[in-house]
């Protein structure tokens, strides 16, 4: 999570994490935690046995969450191995009662619980361990550790970090009471690795004088565990190590070893894919796949990185691919061009900027990253242009510096659905260019709905005139120190709708004339949370926009007031810019729902 230094100066970002946080001191600390120097103690501090995934050696920084948000750790296997042991190394200031660590499959973000164990309880300066029913990992594949404090426990849960790692995210709840069966990724928490791991409990098998038909069976906290036959055993046998079990858990079942109907290298996956029939999915091997051109199929072929391979793909799509799935590439780039049909690009990784031409059918990016990228042929990390039409960008996160905008329309395109998207770190900086998470610039029928904005320059940027008619709805925009005072611009917009946003941190909606002089006319600005409202901007006449039922708006229905977030004063979710029940603005909108989102 965020570092805090435990003073009262402001510091600067610490590299690898989103923010620059003001520290506090320790009676009063922010509910995203803290990171707390301890460079002396780590050395000291002796791994007590081999990790099959995580870390067991313990970290120089102490960290931990409010009660109630998890945070989970990207790790790989580095051992294939049915794991049945989890441990965290807490600190000796650690006082909660009680720390819930999991498992999860995913790949670029935590998916699915495998297992789970409770620590009632637990002691501070220690590793603390807990044991589940034995689930089968694989070298060399993605794995996530979570782990949580639970909400209505006592005390903080402290435990050790290093800053440098992998990914590390907070939850998207503040009020878990367990690990979640399915994770949702809440703040981007940057790198850093966690005193935590997961491992084959040992298993003691006391000295035998004579060769028994079955060793017997020792006390185990949970699960019982019972050790196969050993058929000649030494006297004085060292303590042996439980062989992999092979009965599935009663909860969070390992999921099947593989889905792939068809394995493919970098020299024949040509031939792989043209001979695959519909509904298989392609597994393909380390390597760098060149430019693939796709193909029509009768149904979804999916195409994804065999178990641990790391896969680089170009896609050139063109009228001639239809039914076409990628799924976890982790270095993507390329064209979907006019005539593509039922395309989807899901859980992978653009490392470089991507455009969409023409009319497409059926097009999804979902749960994709595109982060510190360049611009490319247009000034988006994806971009639609040339009249693209119809097009699904879903569950993605645009962010991360780079010198581009998140999305631009442009080019008469249109019918695009903008939704459930994070852009955050999207500064103008240093850039020359154009740094805005979505920018219209010739756009029409495009729905922004549902995105989470912050920590970014501005928010859309539409002020020239052709980006109507629009619908930006139930997105949470929070203004940065330092970036431009706006979250959206419409400049000579027509037909437009701005409702149920929460748009706060001192941005405004500026609605005006655009930069060739025409009025905006017949825009909607209602049901929204504002903290600083809509600037209609000379010489643009009030009599073009329509504001009401806005909190700390204009309208014969707007009301004025500080609200109540269901996250708290300083929410670090989406979610938790909801309002709390019986805060102002709660069921007071038009549609007689909350004001802000819902």
């Amino acid at each position: 999570m965020p570092p805090t230094i435990n003073s009262l100066s402001e510091v600067s970002p610490v590299p690898n994490f989103r923010h620059a946080v003001r520290s506090i001191p320790t009676t009063s600390r922010r509910t995203t935690g803290a990171l707390l120097t301890l460079a002396a103690c780590a050395a000291a501090l002796p791994a007590t046995a081999s990790a099959d995934i995580g870390s067991s050696s313990v970290g120089s920084t102490v960290d931990y969450n409010t009660p109630g948000r998890g945070q989970d750790f990207k790790l790989t296997a580095g051992s294939t191995a049915s794991l049945t042991r989890l441990s965290i190394y807490l600190d000796k200031s650690s006082t909660g009662s009680k720390v819930e660590l999991g498992l999860f499959s995913g790949s670029s973000a935590a998916s699915r619980r495998l297992a789970r164990c409770v620590i009632t309880s637990p002691t501070p300066g220690a590793w603390n361990r807990c044991t589940f029913t034995a689930v089968k990992v694989t070298k060399g594949t993605t794995y996530w550790l979570g782990v949580l404090q639970p909400t209505g426990t006592t005390g903080t849960v402290k435990y050790r970090e290093a800053a440098s790692g992998s990914r590390t995210y907070g939850s998207s709840s503040t009020a878990l009471t367990a690990l979640p069966t399915t994770w949702a990724n809440g703040p981007d928490w940057g790198t850093a690795a966690a005193s935590i791991y997961s491992d084959v409990a040992p298993v003691t098998t006391p000295p035998v004088t004579t060769p028994p038909t079955t060793d017997p069976t020792p006390p185990v906290t949970t699960p019982p565990v019972t050790t196969p036959p050993v058929t000649t055993p030494p006297v004085t046998t060292p303590p042996v190590t439980t062989p992999p079990v092979t009965t599935p858990p009663t909860t969070d079942p390992t999921p099947p070893a593989s889905s792939c109907t068809v394995n493919a290298t970098t020299s024949t996956f040509a031939s792989a894919f043209s001979n695959a029939a519909g509904g298989a999915t392609i597994c393909l091997a380390s390597g760098n796949y060149g430019t693939f051109t796709g193909g029509s199929k009768s149904s979804q072929v999916t195409i994804k990185p065999a178990s641990g391979a790391s896969v680089s793909i170009q896609i050139n799509f063109g009228s001639n691919v239809n039914n076409v799935r990628l799924d976890g590439i982790q270095d993507l780039g390329g064209w979907v061009i006019n005539g593509s049909k039922n395309v989807a690009i899901t859980n992978s990784k653009f490392t470089y900027p991507t455009s969409v031409l023409g009319t497409v059918t059926g097009l999804v990016f979902d749960g994709d990253t595109f982060d510190n990228l360049p611009q490319g042929t247009w000034e988006g990390r994806l971009s639609f242009s040339q009249s693209a039409n119809g097009a699904t960008v879903k569950n993605s996160h645009f962010g991360n510096g780079g010198c581009s905008d998140g999305i631009q329309i442009t080019g008469s395109s249109s019918n695009i659905l903008i939704q459930g998207n994070e852009f955050s770190n999207l500064t103008q900086g240093s850039c020359s260019q154009h740094v805005d998470p979505i920018q219209f610039y010739g756009a029409a029928n495009v729905t922004v709905d549902s995105n989470y904005f912050h920590d970014t320059s501005t928010g859309i940027m539409s002020p020239d005139g052709n980006g109507s008619p629009f619908t930006i709805t139930n997105n949470v925009m929070v203004g940065t120190s330092g970036g431009y005072p706006w979250a959206i611009v419409d400049g000579g917009g027509k037909n437009d709708v701005i409702s149920h946003n929460t748009i706060i941190g001192g941005w405004v909606v500026e609605v005006g004339q655009a930069n060739g002089g025409q009025n905006s006319t017949n825009e909607t600005v209602k049901d929204n949370v504002f903290t600083n409202g809509v600037s209609v901007l000379s010489p643009q006449s009030s009599s073009g926009v329509l504001q009401d039922y806005n909190l700390n708006g204009s309208g014969s229905h707007s009301l004025s007031g500080t609200p109540t977030y269901s996250g708290g004063s300083k929410p670090t979710t989406y979610a938790g810019y909801k309002l709390a029940s019986g805060s102002i603005g709660a069921g007071k909108a038009s549609d007689g729902k909350n004001l802000g989102i819902n």
